[in-house]
């Protein structure tokens, strides 16, 4: 039989009960991504551990997640949004028909700051890839 999970961070109620039926040494820390802020100070500072990679944690079995909300939009058309929770990495590639008024992909994120590309200006489709990586860090290529 496969061992449960040594801990667990949530920031949604969870059945703590049935987590102790397949881990009965779970160890459960609360966060909360809304306003950066957390309930418990020490799965917050257990997350950033894992997350950074701490030597000390490598043992875990960890996944990581999206941490916000991110829409990709062409003028005000959205072509793609990425939902808080979603495991990560995220690739995304799509072509797109670039009309003349069509100059720029707007990536608006719900808890950070937005940000604005310049589509490439002398083709007809334009292949955008999207990319997260496990890290949160997203980039654009064209």
């Amino acid at each position: 039989m496969e061992k449960g999970p040594d801990i667990v961070l949530y920031w949604v109620k969870i059945n703590k009960t049935n987590v102790r039926k397949i881990s009965a040494d779970c160890k459960f820390f609360s966060y909360n991504y809304e306003y950066f802020s957390c309930r418990d100070s020490n799965a917050c500072l257990l997350k950033a551990r894992i997350t950074s990679g701490d030597s000390d944690l490598f043992h875990l079995d960890t996944e990581k997640f999206l941490s916000d909300e991110i829409t990709l939009k062409i003028e005000n058309t959205e072509i793609a949004s990425f939902k808080e929770g979603l495991k990560l990495p995220i690739f995304y590639s799509q072509k797109i028909p670039k009309e003349s008024k069509n100059d720029v992909l707007k990536i608006h994120f719900f808890c950070r700051q937005n940000d604005i590309r310049k589509l490439p200006e002398q083709e007809e489709n334009v292949t955008i890839n999207f990319q997260i990586d496990t890290h949160e860090i997203y980039s654009v290529e064209f």
